[in-house]
């Protein structure tokens, strides 16, 4: 072997050398982040998956029924038989129920992504709240927020459940007088004495007073009040309108009042990650208290929501090593991303509420990773921000 020869192979030795030297110090790499124990050298993006939570909003129709103070003569004064509200009585029935899912970072599932110097460093994109989006695209960032939580939110339709206005009548009456006669004078007048009137006094005058309305929407109405030009038009309109809201008044005088109102309570659930079917207590609601703490009452009833989930988990077998070639070397992973599970929601409580959709849920799948050659920049990739499932890889021309 000449010297030439002996000069060549050493050069390419040391050539080889050199190269693995350079990709033994560069290099990237996703390790997992086990609690609080990371440490940054200023070349890593932190990362994490997500974890779903769902917000489940009911809307409550709320009915109150408030008996008339004179609802014992509504029969005898106005020839009332039906539809009288006799005692006062509170429902709740529950019209609709909306469940939202939205998502926070997994704190079981954080990455860190470590590059040995900037010219590696991958074009990782993240949400606001820490959660990966893309790697060398470009995508429209949109995360769920979770519902406001509410309690109590009242549409208030201003309908008043107390009676002020019980009538226009005086409720006192003279002991043995007479209230159409005056006396002629006050030598001629006798000592009297004030009683209040009695319930059913000031019912049959409350009676009185709305035929007589009715007798005026009549007259107002055919033109027989001897000014029908002054009240034509608008004001006729006006007059007749405000004859039959203070006629209403008076009549709930005797059959009641019925007032309803709507509401909103939001209740959070976080699905575990290990169970295939899990029923999770969502609060108790009583038709007579609406939603109660109280289990005991004998018509509450534990609204639970079921979660059934229908595609199974990945088993996952991370090879640590690849031994294809003489010398085996450590298998460097890529991003970790999220497989979600299909899973039913569903509640079921007869008489009260029925309800059943399908979703994905994030923590009840599997966590995959690609290899770390995806981080060339020729692969461009999109998460899905909301379950941490991969969107799209594409491979640039």
């Amino acid at each position: 072997m000449t010297a030439k020869h002996i000069i060549t192979i050493a050069l390419a030795t040391l050539q080889t050398v050199a190269m693995a030297q350079k990709d033994a110090e560069s290099f990237i790499q996703v390790n997992s982040i086990k609690g609080n124990s990371f440490s940054s050298n200023g070349r890593q993006i932190v990362y994490s998956l997500p974890q779903n939570y769902f917000s489940i909003t009911f809307n409550v129709k709320k009915v109150v029924k408030v008996a008339g103070p004179y609802a014992n003569w509504a029969e005898k004064y106005l020839n009332i038989t039906s539809d009288v509200i006799t005692s006062n009585e509170t429902n709740y029935a529950i019209e609709d129920v909306k469940i939202n899912r939205f998502s926070v970072p997994d704190s079981s599932n954080r990455y860190a992504i470590s590059y040995s110097n900037q010219d590696l460093a991958p074009a990782i994109t993240l949400a606001s709240n820490g959660m990966i989006a893309t790697c060398n695209a470009h995508a429209d960032i949109t995360v769920n927020e979770p519902d406001i939580i509410t309690v109590n939110q009242l549409e208030n339709n201003n309908i008043e459940a107390r009676f002020f206005d019980l009538g226009v009548k005086s409720f006192m009456c003279e002991e043995g007088g007479d209230e159409e006669n005056e006396a002629d004078s006050l030598e001629n007048k006798k000592p009297t004495t004030i009683i209040p009137k009695t319930d059913e006094q000031n019912a049959e005058d409350a009676a009185s007073f709305i035929r007589k309305l009715r007798k005026r929407r009549l007259k107002l109405a055919v033109g027989m009040s001897g000014e029908v030009n002054s009240y034509d038009g608008l004001a006729m309109q006006t007059m007749l309108a405000e004859i039959d809201k203070l006629e209403k008044s008076y009549i709930e005088l005797f059959v009641g009042r019925v007032i309803e109102s709507h509401y909103t309570e939001t209740f959070t659930i976080a699905p575990t990650s290990s169970t295939e079917v899990e029923q999770r207590h969502i609060v108790w609601f009583s038709p007579s208290q609406g939603f109660t703490v109280n289990a005991r009452k004998s018509d509450a009833v534990d609204i639970q929501l079921k979660i059934t989930t229908l595609s199974s988990k990945t088993d996952v077998e991370r090879q640590t090593t690849d031994a294809s070639s003489k010398s085996s070397s450590a298998i460097r992973y890529g991003l970790y991303y999220r497989e979600p599970a299909i899973a039913v929601l569903s509640i079921d409580c007869p008489n009260v509420l029925r309800f059943r959709t399908q979703t994905t849920i994030a923590q009840k799948g599997s966590v995959l990773s690609l290899p770390a050659d995806y981080f060339n920049h020729k692969y461009s990739i999109v998460f899905d921000t909301e379950t941490g499932a991969l969107k799209s890889i594409i491979l640039s021309k």
